[in-house]
């Protein structure tokens, strides 16, 4: 534990040896020994992020890793039953069916995600656990349950060390022992119940408030948010007013009894680099074999390719459409008619047309491969933790990535040559057919291997899309087609051997065309004319998979673990000495952790405050052994476990010693919350707390001073937000995570007053239609100058329930009433007004100050004292009549007693709707089952506890009122399956324990007198009149004049502001995109450097060449921007959402943005290419070419950010991106001359924006040049005799604002993200 910054996952990574760069001095001994080799594999490291395949199911992915981890040769029947067990265990049982989901996936709760991630790493029970942070995001209930299953494993003789934020008391009382550190110094180690004992004791002692949880006692004392007591009492109210420094804290802990000396006593301070001194285990480093790695793998992989429909009908469109493309544009071009040449030699055109057919089709296969880039960069992560934790090792894993897509390559592939083959007409030959197949095929899978290696290389996405179009210019330029093997200069003579794309292209073209090189008829020898003669079309095979398997091999050893450099050397205090802490108290580099193995309760001094959790026998035994008994004291509630009668009342006192703990039994009742949590807050302490008469920021963002309390004040004008009867229904596939319909509006003013039984019907209609009811008859009210929380278990429907309210559903059907000041949110502008006057903050900073705030657990990461300080500053906002609605889960006793009303849900029924201050004497003596409540208790944790029934009443069971008459008011089919009391038997013994369910604690709250003033204030057409008093100078008009608080243009500047400073402090992708634009210019300018003039073909052909290309590597450019309008799609969609900013100003600002930087790159590569190659002199010339690349990088530009906003993902993206280029290539004229098409395809060249950029750029060069005297000859071959250049320039002025135009509507009108 510590303060944020103190070192704890730092020294978590140093122990687990996760730790790769840097270096560290000391010693870190396992079992007396270093650590050994298997260490990594049986320890566990359960990180703070939750990374898993989106696609697979919560069991399929806790399977995986059963499967991987289990020892080789585990009956699948145990593999099966201890993946029950884990999803027991977690709780995850509810969801097993479940998909795990992503951002754009709508799969489970985050909290689940947590859980998941626990039960993946510790399906093999490993002897060492080390978690980072596991409670973060969950509940307190959930919580415990989550610790109390790390507890009964290392009961079972394991070894588990976690860093935690703000633990509950429960789960603090787990831990044995605690390593407390601040700012990288050791200041507390020894057992977790005397730490308060440590702190309030001796010099430098803190007053402990009795019944405080230790774990905010010490952080707070750590993060210096409370001092010492005074000694002297000089400042009157006992502490002082100095905060001791870290050097202090340790010398206090070094001067304490809990010290403890290194354990290292030997002369020779211990290498960890040398051999383990004890083996105690031996064999493989993997639990199963390389062969059941890989089944396991390619199971996953088959799965998660499969599930991705979007990837997968993508893949299967561009197949088709590039093949029908292909066809279109080359149909009936592979018939041959003799002769091939004229009389001077020149070949015909269906020569030409041929050879360019082969070779686009052969492209075809290297350009739409990059999707294999995404594909591999988005698993690195998993990848990367699974290997690390030993589940599988890289060579499985390498070969499943080479030939797990293989199957539908090979079924896209066999699409793509079958349409192109009978379309085009080829040689009707079954032999002409395979070989043709098999070629492009092996080059599709070197092709998909190449981008496969750039990925694993570069690991980052956006930097391998960069680099892609090198790659790609570079294989299609020295292929044999754009230039001749004879013409390839000196100094690149090397490049056509080595590629890949030539010996395939070669083959193609033998099969093609040797029949024809020995036919007297034929006039000449194409072969000959491409320096393809005496070559056997096989050898093409044999280099081909020589390429494979060369491309595989650098692809393994890019996914081979990164070296370790971190460097341990030997400190100079352990120079044959023992290390005295007491002697140097302010080194931060020793930590005398003794890692021990067997625990006892009896050494843990805890009181038995639970009993055994329902971990299975099979388990048990499995964790355990036979040799291990296990402990008599048991921690935890369980997943479905309720402890007996009485057991909060038979709880002994927490040993935590203290110099000032209170006599006072803990086990008395005192359902008053002040009792318990406001002396927090009366003690002297550091913190921001929210006062009557605080100065704070006021409506609009101004600085005037507003009158805190709830009062009117000036702050804001005061809204109150009410809710009636809300029922929320899903499809039970759209809870799985498939897509669903559109939610449905929300009650109109003629619904709203509806009755509870028209809702109900409703509701019960819609459950009929296999539907899922989360949320059922909710309803509340909360004023200006409140803070409601929303609280309850995992899977209440507390965020549900907010997304409601705040209009961010997109998928099921909602039904209910939501008004503000009395005026019911139902037609779509009213729902747009609501946008306006709200914020929903998703873990994000606020912004603005809007009148309704809507927070989804602001807290979650944070230790209690910024907790704190966080909801201190969401208090202040609240006093200025502001509406706060806010989900936690589990709040410090001094957080919690900052709200003023407390929602409580459980199975999507309000159980509690009143003052937070009021719920547990509600709970504790008002509801006739009255839930023993423990004096000193946080009373979050506590109406937690009850929501999820994990506290018996303590009435008998014949004292409890009928459940007909408890409920009474709720529907028949929402309280079928648990209107029945549930009882079992505690392990141990004992009688049956009444259960009192959700539906039974629903329909007796709407019995009492919270439900009936809320129906008074749902009566009411403003809550109160102070709410109707300020709620008159509201102009919902003026609100509804504009969409945002801000006009566009003043949007604008701000957006491409905060643009700018992401450009700047990622200056490595704008660097990439630089070095990439000089890297092509020299490449193309060294090819065709300085180009001769004159009458010889070449001359003409490679200027045609040099502006193919040029187009080309100006269209490639943009498809590494697909990856980052992805990324920021997330922020853009949510900010979009909340009405920060609009589709327009975002649009505008980023395209006002990246234009400078795109104008300086072709500039760039435009100057460099042109003084390189010596093209027509002249500026007016080279402005004009430059200008062209220019508007052609503007449409290039608007095309990627079309592709990217109507994909789903990056794989789809990067397989549609292929087929518009493809499209714009086809029909240029370069391919296939522009007379050359057919009539009823001819009008393809007129809307296809690179022709008129290739015309241009051909006239420019050609036209009027007297160097050239054939290039009028050329331009009439070409067929860009028709259109003027300058035309040809301002129609593609149409293009761009024809494809920005599309981009912009896709951007507004596309949205993936489903909640």
């Amino acid at each position: 534990m510590g303060p944020s910054g103190s070192g704890k996952s730092t020294l978590l990574d140093l122990l687990a040896d996760r730790t790769l760069v840097g270096e560290w001095s000391g010693n870190i001994l396992f079992n007396g020994g270093p650590r050994s080799r298997w260490f990594s594999r049986d320890s566990a490291y359960i990180l703070q992020d939750d990374l898993h395949i989106p696609t697979l199911t919560v069991r399929e992915t806790i399977y995986f890793a059963a499967c991987c981890k289990l020892r080789e040769g585990t009956s699948k029947e145990a593999i099966n039953q201890r993946v029950q067990e884990l999803l027991e265990i977690t709780g995850l049982h509810v969801v097993q069916d479940s998909i795990v989901g992503d951002p754009s996936r709508k799969g489970i709760s985050g909290g689940q995600l947590k859980r998941l991630s626990i039960a993946v790493e510790i399906v093999s029970l490993p002897k060492t656990i080390f978690l980072d942070e596991p409670t973060s995001g969950l509940d307190s209930t959930i919580a415990l349950d989550v610790m109390a299953a790390i507890r009964r494993i290392a009961d079972q003789n394991r070894t588990c060390i976690s860093t935690i934020h703000q633990p509950s008391t429960a789960v603090y009382e787990m831990f044995d022992t605690i390593v407390l550190l601040c700012h990288g110094h050791l200041i507390y180690f020894g057992p977790a119940k005397e730490v308060v004992q440590h702190f309030t004791s001796g010099p430098m002692a803190y007053y402990y408030i009795p019944g405080q949880n230790p774990a905010e006692f010490i952080l707070e004392v750590s993060e210096g948010v409370i001092t010492p007591m005074d000694a002297t009492n000089t400042n009157g109210n006992g502490m002082t007013n100095i905060v001791p420094t870290q050097e202090q804290f340790v010398r206090k802990y070094a001067d304490s009894v809990y010290y403890t000396a290194p354990l290292v006593t030997s002369a020779t301070p211990i290498d960890p680099t040398a051999p383990a001194v004890h083996n105690y285990q031996s064999g493989r480093l993997h639990a199963t074999t390389k062969w059941t790695q890989f089944k396991m793998l390619l199971w996953r992989d088959g799965l998660s390719i499969l599930r991705d429909v979007d990837a997968f009908y993508a893949m299967l469109g561009k197949s088709i459409v590039v093949g029908l493309l292909i066809g279109v544009v080359f149909y009936r071009q592979g018939v041959t008619t003799l002769p091939l040449f004229d009389p001077y030699g020149v070949p015909y055109a269906e020569v030409q047309n041929i050879s360019a057919l082969l070779f686009f089709g052969m492209m075809h296969s290297m350009i739409t491969n990059v999707e294999a880039i995404p594909h591999i960069c988005s698993k690195n992560h998993i990848f990367r933790r699974e290997v690390d934790s030993f589940a599988y090792s890289v060579s499985p894993y390498w070969l499943t990535a080479m030939i797990s897509h293989l199957p539908l390559q090979f079924v896209g592939y066999v699409i793509f040559v079958t349409i192109t083959f009978f379309l085009c007409h080829f040689t009707q030959t079954f032999e002409y057919y395979v070989y043709y197949a098999v070629a492009v095929f092996l080059a599709n899978v070197c092709s998909y291997n190449f981008a496969l290696l750039l990925g694993a290389t570069v690991k980052r996405e956006g930097t391998a899309l960069v680099a892609f179009p090198l790659i790609f210019l570079f294989f299609s330029t020295f292929a044999g087609y754009p230039i001749l093997i004879p013409d390839v200069p000196p100094f690149w003579s090397w490049a056509p051997t080595i590629n890949f794309v030539r010996w395939c292209y070669q083959g193609l073209m033998v099969n093609q065309w040797y029949e024809y090189d020995h036919d007297a008829t034929a006039n000449g020898s194409v072969l000959a004319l491409y320096d393809f003669q005496n070559w056997n079309k096989y050898a093409s095979y044999g280099i081909l998979l020589a390429m494979f398997a060369l491309t595989s091999t650098l692809a393994y050893v890019a996914m081979r673990p990164p070296a370790r450099q971190l460097s341990w050397f030997p400190a100079k205090e352990d120079e044959g000495r023992v290390v005295s802490e007491k002697k140097s108290a302010t080194n931060p580099l020793h930590l005398p952790l003794r890692m021990t193995s067997t625990t006892s309760s009896s050494s843990r001094g805890k009181a038995s405050t639970t009993t055994p959790s329902p971990l299975t026998d099979a388990l048990l035994d499995a964790a355990a052994g036979a040799a291990v008994p296990r402990t008599t004291s048991e921690s935890s509630s369980w997943p479905g476990y309720v402890p007996p009668p009485n057991s909060f009342q038979q709880q002994q006192q927490p040993s935590f010693s203290a110099a000032s703990t209170s006599t006072t039994p803990r086990n008395t009742h005192d359902p008053s919350l002040k009792a318990s949590t406001m002396s927090l807050r009366q003690h002297s302490r550091r913190r921001l707390v929210p006062s009557s008469s605080s100065t704070f920021i006021t409506h609009g963002g101004q600085g005037d001073d507003a009158d805190g309390g709830g009062g009117g004040g000036d702050g804001a004008v005061g809204f109150a937000l009410t809710f009636r009867d809300l029922y929320y229904h899903v499809p039970i596939t759209a809870a799985a995570g498939a897509s669903a319909t559109s939610p449905s509006a929300i009650a109109s003013p003629t619904t709203a007053t509806a009755t509870a039984a028209t809702a109900t019907a409703t509701a019960t209609a819609a459950a009929a239609a296999s539907t899922l009811t989360i949320l059922k008859g909710v309803s509340g009210c909360t004023k200006p100058g409140e803070i409601c929380a929303l609280m309850g278990s995992s899977g209440a429907g507390k965020t549900t329930l907010l997304d409601i309210l705040a209009y961010r559903k997109t998928i099921g059907d909602i039904h209910g009433t939501i008004a503000i000041n009395g005026r019911v949110i139902a037609t779509t502008e009213a729902k747009q007004l609501l946008k306006q006057v709200t914020a929903y903050v998703m873990q994000e900073n606020i912004i603005h100050f809007p009148e309704i705030i809507f927070l989804d657990e602001p807290t979650t990461g944070l230790d209690s004292a910024i907790s704190f300080e966080v909801m201190s500053t969401v208090r202040l906002l609240a006093d200025q009549q502001r509406t706060v609605i806010c989900t936690i889960h589990q709040p410090s006793p001094a957080t919690y007693a900052l709200f003023n009303t407390l929602l409580l849900l459980s199975e999507g029924q309000v159980l509690y709707f009143g003052p937070a201050a009021e719920a547990v004497r509600y709970f504790a003596e008002t509801c006739p089952y009255r839930f023993p409540y423990l004096t000193g208790s946080n009373p979050a944790e506590y109406v937690i506890a009850v929501a999820s029934g994990a506290i018996a009443p303590t009435m008998a069971e014949e004292e409890q009122p009928e459940p007909e008459q408890a409920q009474s008011a709720l529907d028949e089919e929402t309280d079928a399956h648990s209107s029945h009391r549930r009882t079992q038997t505690p392990r141990g013994g004992g009688g049956g324990v009444v259960v009192v369910t959700a539906a039974e604690l629903a329909g007796f709250y709407l019995t009492t007198t919270y439900a009936e003033r809320l129906q008074d204030d749902l009566q009411s057409p403003m809550v109160t009149t102070t709410t109707a008093t300020v709620a008159a100078a509201v102009n919902w008009e003026d609100i509804a004049r504009t969409s945002h608080v801000n006009t566009v243009w003043s949007q604008v500047p701000i957006l491409m502001s905060r643009m700018f400073l992401v450009k700047r402090r990622e200056y490595h992708q704008l660097a990439l995109s630089l070095v990439k634009s000089i890297v092509i210019s020299v490449f193309y300018g060294t090819i065709f450097y300085h180009l001769p003039t004159g009458t010889d073909p070449n001359v003409y052909l490679n200027r045609i060449s040099i502006v193919f290309f040029s187009l080309i590597s100006v269209l490639m450019s943009h498809q590494a921007d697909i990856p980052d309008i992805l990324e920021q799609r997330l922020l853009f969609n949510r900010e979009r959402a909340s009405q920060t900013i609009s589709v327009t100003s975002y649009w505008l600002a980023k395209f006002l943005l990246d234009a400078p930087f795109n104008a300086v790159f072709v500039l760039l590569y435009s100057g460099i290419l042109y003084a390189l190659c010596s093209l027509r002199t002249g500026y007016r010339h080279f402005w004009f070419f430059y200008y062209i690349l220019w508007v052609t990088d503007l449409v290039a530009y608007f095309a990627a950010q079309f592709v990217a906003n109507i994909s789903p993902s990056s794989e789809v993206a990067m397989s549609l991106f292929p087929v518009l280029m493809f499209f714009a290539l086809a029909f240029e004229g370069f391919i296939i001359y522009v007379p050359e098409f057919p009539v009823w395809s001819h009008w393809a060249t007129y809307v296809s924006y690179l022709r008129y950029a290739y015309q241009a750029l051909i006239l420019n060069e050609f036209d009027g040049n007297t160097e050239l005297p054939f290039a009028s000859l050329y331009i009439d071959e070409l067929g860009f005799s028709t259109i003027p250049k300058a035309n040809c320039a301002g129609y593609m002025w149409i293009f761009v604002a024809g494809h920005a135009l599309v981009a912009y509507l896709v951007l507004k009108h596309v949205n993936f993200i489903k909640r």
